[in-house]
């Protein structure tokens, strides 16, 4: 049976329509899902980025520029991709976060952190503490040692040279060698005993008067048989000296003896730094016999603080003050001496 051409074409035409409509119909459905689709998954990202930064006190800002929904779209694409990259930094936080909170902590393990681990601004603080400790001082700068039972004993024996009927040198003005000398030796006395409770300072002379009540040979017998007997571990005879043209501090000593030469250098830095006047003026008992330093039984040492005929020596000797310093000076270069070396052997 043939059908009419007429009826064929608008069949076709039909058929064709039916297909067009049908494919709209599929395109509408597909865009719609589509856009759906992006509009959740952008809100999604947005949230958990949101969420994630929140968490960690960084609210995030989300820019108020829509995205378009066209895929083929660059502002679709950038924005899209770069909320994909933000996504995955969000999720790697909050699985970071999630794994910290669900990880069990033991409370002891912190505590004892902090306890065992202090920071490092505490241990600085606390040696800047220590190391701002004043450590005690006598009035002109010299260290004071505080009593203690176990400290070992040094026995200093002071000798202030000549007394009684023997005068020693005298200076113009009428200064006696003697009065100065004993003056001195006190003063040096009281500053050990000051500066180093724990020594044992023991004087031949404390008045003006001396066991012999002799002068030349019977007083200096006298002077050894008290060395002799007392057994000290240091020995100063303090004088002073009526030489022409030399003024200032002179010292005395055994040509053996390290430990006191080493002394006698260190004090006359600190009677320097007293006002007093020192040269470094050294002599060995080798080169100058002296009965008391040559034949003592112990580190020995003899001082002549300065010269009766030296003007600037003797107001010196004659002012409380100064005498005063150079006392300290004297005691706190032996102080120290005795505290460098507290094993230093017998002479």
């Amino acid at each position: 049976m043939k059908t009419d051409p007429n009826v064929r074409m608008r069949m076709s035409v039909r058929t064709t329509l039916y297909a067009l409509a049908l494919s709209a119909v599929a395109f509408g459905l597909y865009k719609g899902l589509f856009e759906r689709t992006i509009t959740m998954s952008n809100a999604t990202q947005t949230n958990t980025v949101a969420t994630a930064y929140a968490i960690n006190g960084e609210p995030l800002v989300q820019s108020t520029t829509p995205i378009s929904a066209d895929p083929n779209s660059s502002l679709c694409n950038d924005q899209t991709t770069a909320k994909v990259e933000d996504s995955s930094s969000a999720n790697s936080i909050n699985e970071s976060l999630t794994n910290d909170q669900d990880s069990p902590v033991d409370s002891n393990t912190q505590e004892d952190s902090s306890v065992n681990h202090p920071s490092e601004d505490s241990a600085t603080n606390d040696s800047l503490s220590v190391e701002n400790e004043s450590k005690p001082v006598d009035d002109y700068g010299f260290p004071i040692v505080a009593k203690s039972d176990d400290a070992i004993v040094k026995t200093i024996l002071i000798d202030a040279g000549h007394g009684g009927s023997d005068q020693g040198d005298a200076a113009s003005d009428g200064t006696i060698e003697k009065d100065v000398t004993l003056k001195l030796a006190l003063k040096v006395k009281e500053h050990l005993q000051l500066q180093n409770p724990n020594l044992n300072v023991v004087m031949v002379r404390e008045d003006d008067t001396t066991g012999s009540n002799t002068t030349g040979w019977e007083d200096l017998v006298w002077r050894r048989q008290v060395l002799e007997a007392t057994q000290p571990d240091y020995f100063l005879s303090l004088h002073t000296h009526a030489k022409d043209n030399q003024a200032g501090v002179h010292f005395y000593y055994n040509a053996n003896d390290s430990l006191i030469e080493a002394l006698a250098t260190v004090m006359a830095q600190n009677l320097t730094n007293q006002g007093w006047s020192s040269l470094n003026a050294m002599t060995t008992t080798d080169k100058y016999p002296l009965q008391l330093i040559s034949m003592a039984n112990c580190h020995a040492l003899m001082v002549e603080v300065g010269s009766l005929k030296d003007s600037q020596d003797l107001q010196l000797m004659n002012n409380e003050e100064s005498l005063d310093k150079a006392a300290a000076a004297i005691a706190g270069s032996l102080n120290a001496n005795i505290l460098e070396n507290p094993y230093a052997s017998a002479y």
